[in-house]
């Protein structure tokens, strides 16, 4: 009679114990089209975007796998996602959070926009025909190709690398150790001034051969260093000291950014 109500009372505080175990959270997937809206605050598995539908991700948010596809848009204000596919004119805009894992942007036809003010993006991949804006933040590194533009602002990059016409525009921030690296047709172009150069680095006009290190100011005044690691013969890297390059530069992202915020105020 004694070890019955042993076990009985054994079996009571194990199925008690299970009861007061935390529920773990469910992650589901969200699916929206036409002019849907989403805040997401907590997490999800995978979640697609259509048409002129719209994300905003805050702390508490997250999504392992995000696509947006048409002119849809995804808001990354906190929170964080793994992967993010921007396809077609889709536009993304990250100012705080995290993107674990990497960032691809690729447009068919009328281009992919990608704003970076805030937060930290571990890998970044602007492929054809997309346009990445980078203001501030932190970018550990970026790999880009088929004719993609890349401007930097501001922030920090770890490292860059630009091949099959990728074109990338420097007017500001600071550098990584994994430095740049410049294959096949691409581009780089330093809008700078008080140039330096040294190892094994030459000048051609305003072209730059082999590789070592380069530094300047930035028309704010700030110092940068970055080192060149790779410099193919058909790749590209330049140093501008015309302020005026810089301008046209600059109101080329502010048209890109007025025509967003005319795109958001329509939805």
């Amino acid at each position: 009679m004694f070890e019955y109500a042993k076990r009985s009372l054994l079996v009571t505080f194990v199925i008690v114990s299970l009861i007061s175990l935390p529920v773990a959270q469910v992650r589901g997937d969200f699916v929206l089209r036409g002019d849907e809206k989403l805040e997401a605050d907590t997490e999800h598995d995978e979640g697609k975007l259509y048409d002129r539908s719209q994300v905003l991700i805050v702390p508490g948010g997250g999504v392992l796998k995000l696509h947006s596809y048409n002119s849809s848009a995804v808001d990354l204000d906190g929170g964080w996602v793994r992967e993010l596919f921007a396809w077609d004119s889709s536009t993304i805009k990250i100012s705080a959070g995290t993107v674990s894992e990497q960032l691809v942007a690729y447009s068919y036809s009328s281009g992919v926009v990608v704003d970076i003010s805030g937060g930290y993006v571990n890998t970044l991949r602007p492929l054809k025909g997309s346009i990445t804006n980078i203001f501030g933040g932190e970018v550990g590194g970026f790999q880009m190709k088929d004719n993609s533009i890349v401007n930097v602002f501001g922030g920090k990059v770890g490292s860059l690398t630009s091949h099959a016409a990728g074109t990338v525009n420097l007017s500001g921030g600071q550098f990584g150790p994994g430095g740049i690296r410049v294959l096949g047709s691409g581009v780089v172009t330093f809008h700078a001034r008080d140039f330096r150069i040294s190892g094994g680095l030459s000048l051609s006009g305003a072209r730059v051969l082999g590789t070592g290190s380069v530094s300047g100011e930035w028309f704010d005044g700030t110092y940068w260093e970055v080192n060149i690691k790779d410099n193919h013969a058909s790749a590209t890297i330049r140093l501008l000291p015309e302020p005026a390059t810089l301008l046209v530069l600059v109101s080329g992202a502010m048209v890109l950014l007025l025509r967003r915020k005319h795109k958001e105020r329509e939805l």
